[in-house]
């Protein structure tokens, strides 16, 4: 059995939505769901079959929506990105809401249940599960769909997204607090239930993660490549990007595509290198222009790339183009093949000027690589399409 574990992270669970866009087009199809916080809500939409409505509801989803925007403690916690360095004013917000009884959640129940069809999840031939913590027994609790009272689903996805920061609403005589204090990415409770294969989607938020009990159980984890912004900055300018970064970093993971900030599609070594060699020319010089490219050429830029001088052709490619897509600030969220990116590049301006033709000539004559600007220009005039 196949099951999809989604980690807890507010509003960078718009990244989960984006790599399960790309599942779904691989072909992944999913026996199981489970999910923390906000991987339990996406999860409940994405179990009941309603993955374009979880895509159009990020879409449109903003702070006001789920908030009362007119308290000012609202402000600065919008804006917070949640780490172990904001635990000390994450604690003092924490005292001054519960003080005042937090932030009211109405709004986002109002939203949950329009969205979440309860009946629908529970015909739905796929395991459902969330991750909570009864506050009131101290201790965790893990459940699914058929553990969870009929009719109140919805009051359990609240239950495992309730900050520290939200108001506490009894649920049958009980408090309960977000699943994340006890675990963030509950991959155990589909290994346990004897799923042989996991997919995992990482947000890289605040909460514990427990360690994984089943070495046997294969998983493919999806993470994202950068900061995914605050953890309540529900603002359609990081959901927009938290939703191709999503699709980016799954395809990435999927395909096992090249790059680390840049996603490329990867091409074999042979055929680079053939692609290389058809196009470089030879030179009238004492060294044939294609020995020159290999022996001299790439080794000095593996150096400057601070990679071993022996590094394969396509390692220094690859390191080479993402460093020149990054110094044009090219839109690093687009899937790329390395012909592609190379292209882009030359059509993109120069982030510094080239060295001069007296230069230039300097170095030809004393038999020095070119500058690393012209050197990787050059290669790209060979990948390119």
């Amino acid at each position: 059995m196949l099951g999809l574990v989604l980690e807890g992270g507010g509003a960078r669970g718009a990244f989960q939505i984006g790599a399960f866009q790309a599942l779904n087009e691989k072909g992944f199809r999913f026996d199981g769901i489970v999910g923390t916080s906000i991987g339990a809500i996406n999860g409940a939409l994405l179990a009941q079959g309603d993955f374009e409505l979880a895509q159009a509801w990020w879409q449109r989803l903003t702070a006001n929506m789920l908030f009362n925007t007119q308290d000012e403690r609202l402000d600065r916690l919008l804006s917070l990105e949640f780490d172990r360095d904001t635990l000390s004013y994450l604690a003092t917000a924490a005292r001054e809401l519960v003080e005042k009884r937090g932030l009211d959640t109405a709004p986002i129940r109002r939203l949950l249940n329009i969205v979440i069809n309860e009946p629908k999840l529970r015909a739905m031939n796929t395991d459902f599960g969330i991750v909570t913590v009864n506050l009131t027994d101290l201790k965790h609790a893990e459940l699914f769909k058929e553990d969870i009272p009929r009719g109140k689903l919805v009051d359990y996805l609240m239950a495992s997204a309730n900050l520290p920061v939200f108001r506490l609403e009894p649920l049958d005589g009980k408090l309960f607090i977000d699943g994340g204090f006890y675990d963030n990415c509950p991959m155990n409770m589909l290994a346990r239930r004897g799923y042989e294969q996991l997919v995992a989607v990482r947000t890289l938020s605040l909460g514990r993660s427990r360690k994984f009990e089943y070495p046997q159980v294969q998983v493919l984890t999806i993470r994202p490549a950068e900061s995914l912004g605050p953890i309540l900055g529900f603002d359609p300018k990081y959901t927009q990007k938290n939703l191709k970064m999503g699709y980016r970093d799954a395809m990435r993971a999927i395909c096992r595509m090249k790059g680390t900030r840049f996603c490329i599609a990867p091409m074999e070594e042979a055929e680079l290198v053939a692609r290389l060699l058809a196009r470089a020319s030879a030179s009238d010089g004492e060294m044939d222009a294609r020995q020159y490219l290999f022996q001299k050429t790439l080794p000095a830029l593996a150096r400057a790339l601070q990679l071993n001088a022996d590094a394969p052709c396509g390692t220094v490619l690859y390191a080479l183009l993402e460093r020149m897509a990054t110094e044009r600030k090219l839109d690093s969220l687009e899937i790329r093949t390395l012909p592609q990116l190379a292209a882009e590049i030359l059509a993109a301006p120069r982030p510094r000027p080239i060295a001069n033709p007296v230069e230039r000539a300097i170095r030809s004559v004393r038999g020095e690589p070119v500058s690393f600007d012209e050197a990787g220009e050059m290669l790209c005039q060979m990948l390119a399409e």
